[in-house]
């Protein structure tokens, strides 16, 4: 979701020099704050002109035309001056609208606040930092990065996981290439079995968590097409048009007037679940195991994960979703269970 613009605002006690450092550990332009800067102040002296505007005119109507009309003198000149400052208000109105839109398309650009445990590197194969194996080899100590680990793998080394559906039958991706393109598969037999079994498997295996506050899981199946405004606020579409499939069709909207996107995972219609809504603090947290068919573009990377149903377009996937309290120790506390839930998952 995009930050709110009152952490750029330094008047409001905001740090835009934060977050500055952190478009820079994103390795994004730190420029793209002052862009967004820029754009508030157009927005804001917008406004300011508007109702500057508007009082103007309303002065010319109280001290000169009302006084005139009540001593039955001619005030015309008055009158076009009032109008005159009117047609100034409504196009600086007109003009409003679009300032906006820009300014939140630019903070749209920018990242959240990078937590400090987040390592700073462009690779995630090197750097991503390693707290736990199940089962652990023995003599590793963690967590270390991703790069360093070494220890000694089985002499037998296991099959993969295409190999494995392949000697049983449940998957066919020659068909399915054929029927869809690129990456296009059948799950057939034990392979759809096995992917329904996993699926109702970790539906309940979040059902049944307990937690202090009382609040369990809930499930959820989302639409799979958003509609491009909600998308926008959730993705950045500049980057996402790349990955994400797009919608056509006028069945509900004849003039074509509202782009819609296939989700890429259900936490993204899961954001807007609660959309313009007021919640009490006394309902949170909310957990949500959010189940649904997840499509994307991308194929994999430089000969990575061509094998198999990896890096495919179209998948299913049980997501963790959790509203909290806007507050950093909550939000963490929250991320550090969903992590053990993951966890516990694959260990079980």
């Amino acid at each position: 979701m995009p930050i709110d613009i009152n952490l750029l605002r330094d008047y409001k006690g905001g740090d835009p020099d934060a977050f500055r450092e952190h478009m820079r550990k994103r390795f994004k332009p730190a420029e793209w704050v002052d862009d967004v800067l820029k754009a508030d102040l157009a927005w804001r002296e917008a406004v300011k002109a508007k109702d500057d505007t508007k009082k103007a005119a309303n002065k010319i109507q109280k001290e000169k035309i009302a006084p005139k009309k009540k001593a039955k003198q001619p005030c015309e000149a008055e009158v076009a001056e009032y109008k005159a400052k009117m047609e100034e208000v409504k196009a600086i109105e007109d003009s409003i609208p679009q300032l906006e839109a820009t300014r939140d398309q630019l903070l749209g650009k920018l990242g959240n606040i990078v937590d400090a445990e987040v390592p700073v590197s462009q690779d995630e194969d090197a750097d991503n930092m390693v707290k736990h194996l199940f089962p652990h080899p023995e003599g590793l100590q963690l967590p270390q990065p991703c790069g360093t680990i070494q220890y000694t793998l089985p002499d037998t080394k296991p099959l993969t996981h295409d190999d494995l559906l392949w000697r049983i039958g449940g998957f066919d991706p020659d068909r399915g290439s054929n029927v869809a393109g690129h990456r296009g598969y059948f799950l057939m037999e034990a392979g759809w079995l096995l992917n329904q079994a996993i699926i109702n498997y970790a539906v309940a295996f979040l059902r049944n968590r307990e937690y202090e506050d009382g609040k369990k899981y809930q499930c959820v199946q989302p639409p799979y097409f958003m509609k491009k405004e909600l998308m926008s606020g959730i993705a950045q579409l500049e980057d996402y048009d790349e990955q994400l499939y797009k919608v056509s069709g006028k069945t509900d909207d004849p003039e074509g007037s509202t782009d819609k996107y296939m989700i890429a995972t259900s936490e993204q219609p899961m954001c807007g679940f609660h959309r313009k809504e007021w919640l009490q603090e006394d309902e949170l947290p909310k957990r949500y195991a959010g189940f649904s068919t997840c499509f994307r573009k991308e194929a994999g990377s430089s000969g990575r994960d061509i094998r198999g149903i990896f890096r495919v377009h179209q998948f299913d996937k049980v997501e963790q979703f959790v509203v909290c309290k806007d507050d950093i120790e909550e939000s963490k506390k929250m991320q550090d269970q969903m992590l053990e839930a993951a966890e516990q998952f694959w260990q079980s």
